[in-house]
């Protein structure tokens, strides 16, 4: 903030480098230690600020609106019959937005908010939408669980706007409420669509808005004086959750998700409960469950006598999703250490007795409290066994990369062999990235796509002196060598504790 204010932003600012001019040892202090903070509150203001690159009624010119829908249209499982004896008060101060507020707030609690399947909070001073924050939100009511706003089970939401002239709502209005409606599918997002209105507590406006595609679109009510859309809008807190959108397609019997924590290539994962993990496997995934599943159930019973065995714990495989602990964090060059990269390399040296990972890369490099967990292992294969090339690219070994370059049926048709030492040059390179790579080195590694060569020459050029010989030791497979050397480059403590 303080940058911000007194630097200014730049051109589009898509990133840290665009917005702001920093000195090297400053920037990489932000990247490690409040980026994801910084991001969301420059994204913040990149819509809502003037100077920035949009205005809110920027964004609602960048969809397509079908305004003055039929309500029947709008909501076609509304019952034929409603009710007709829900009055609204009116603000005692047309000039305060927080008396509009106070007047919702008691209707919500008075008159609507007595199904058993939703609550209702103000969240007009709660950023809990990835910083955003509605006037009132709606979430999905779950027996024995706290009454808070947690995204994932947000429902359905509305803005207050004072008063507006016979014209009705505006765009900048509209916008507002359709980049909450972007922030909802940023964190629900296997959800098709939502439902939501804006009111001045004189006239009610109801929106329904797709998951934005190519294209973005929304359907707009007709504007209705409250007499007629308050009993519209009781018929829609009283209908199905199904019939609201709130479908997160999640499998029965995984446990309703508090948080999104992210997207990957082949999964969704969402935070269960205080310290637990559920992954949703991507359609075209579904069998990598099935095979974490079984390759940590087989490993813990294996190996479970092992001390801080670096691996998720108490796995349960239901349909498509893996549910795990602990739950977990990345972790950054100030928080990585010595004593991790001992324990990993002392599990994987366990572990290379009957499996290969495959797909070491930082991004399943987790702390979870002080030790390092090793996750994702729906790639992983018996030590010995042949298969199609699955797993990381970006910090493939050279022996991978030249295999992959040379054929490239080898991601698709020819087996290639399954070597322990590739995880070990894997987990190389994922150090030095987390320990030295800054946002444009690992910009510039990821635009090199599958360019397996290319690739190949960017960690030769990149791992020199003691991290070249590092890979030597990790191609003969020599543990005690490896943990020697992450002794000598890395403190043996964490330099900052995370959380």
């Amino acid at each position: 903030d303080y940058l911000y204010r007194h630097q200014g932003p730049k051109k589009d600012p898509g990133s840290l480098d665009d917005v702001l001019t920093l000195t090297p040892d400053l920037k990489r202090f932000i990247q490690d230690t409040v980026e994801d903070t910084v991001t969301k509150s420059l994204s913040s203001m990149r819509v809502s600020n003037p100077t920035g690159s949009k205005t809110f009624a920027e964004v609602a010119q960048g969809y397509t609106g079908s305004e003055n829908k039929p309500i029947g249209e709008l909501f076609p499982f509304l019952p034929s019959r409603l009710r007709d004896d829900i009055r609204c008060g009116e603000p005692a101060d047309l000039a305060k937005e927080s008396t509009y507020q106070a007047v919702i707030d008691l209707l919500m609690q008075q008159r609507f908010m007595r199904t058993d399947h939703l609550y209702y909070i103000n969240t007009s001073t709660k950023p809990y939408l990835d910083g955003r924050k509605p006037n009132g939100s709606f979430f999905q009511r779950v027996a024995g669980s706290p009454q808070r706003a947690f995204p994932c089970r947000l429902v359905l939401f509305f803005n207050i706007k004072p008063q507006r002239p016979a014209s009705g709502f505006t765009y900048g209005d509209k916008g507002q409420i359709l980049t909450f409606g972007e922030r909802l599918f940023s964190v629900q997002p296997l959800r098709a669509f939502t439902y939501c209105f804006l009111t001045d507590c004189f006239i009610i406006q109801f929106f329904k808005i797709p998951k934005p595609g190519l294209l973005k679109t929304y359907e707009a009510s007709v504007p209705l004086d409250m007499a007629r859309g308050l009993p519209i809008l009781h018929a829609l807190l009283n209908a199905s959750l199904d019939d609201l959108g709130f479908d997160l397609n999640i499998p029965q019997g995984v446990p309703l998700p508090t948080r999104f924590l992210g997207e990957g290539s082949t999964c969704y994962v969402f935070q269960v409960g205080d310290d637990n993990v559920a992954k949703v496997c991507k359609d075209e995934y579904v069998h990598l469950a099935a095979q974490e599943y079984e390759t940590l159930v087989y490993l813990h019973s294996r190996f479970g006598e092992v001390q801080s065995l670096c691996i998720p714990q108490e796995a349960q495989l239901v349909e498509h999703a893996l549910l795990f602990r602990p739950l977990c964090h990345a972790c950054s060059h100030s928080t990585l250490c010595s004593s991790h990269l001992g324990e990993l390399l002392d599990t994987l040296q366990v572990v290379h007795q009957t499996h290969v990972h495959r797909d070491i890369r930082p991004s399943n490099l987790m702390l979870s409290g002080p030790h390092l967990l090793l996750v994702d292992w729906g790639y992983a294969l018996t030590v010995g066994a042949q298969a199609v090339y699955s797993g990381t690219i970006r910090y493939a070994s050279s022996r991978v990369l030249n295999m992959l370059h040379s054929n490239k049926d080898y991601l698709s048709e020819t087996d290639i062999p399954i070597d322990p030492c590739d995880d070990l040059v894997s987990l190389v390179r994922s150090a030095f990235a987390i320990i030295f790579m800054d946002e444009t080195a690992r910009r510039k590694l990821t635009a090199l796509g599958m360019d397996f060569e290319a690739i190949r020459i960017f960690w030769e050029r990149t791992l020199e002196g003691k991290w070249s010989s590092a890979q030597q030791l990790a191609l003969n497979a020599d543990y005690a060598g490896l943990k020697a050397f992450f002794g000598n480059v890395l403190p043996a403590h964490p330099r900052y504790m995370d959380g």
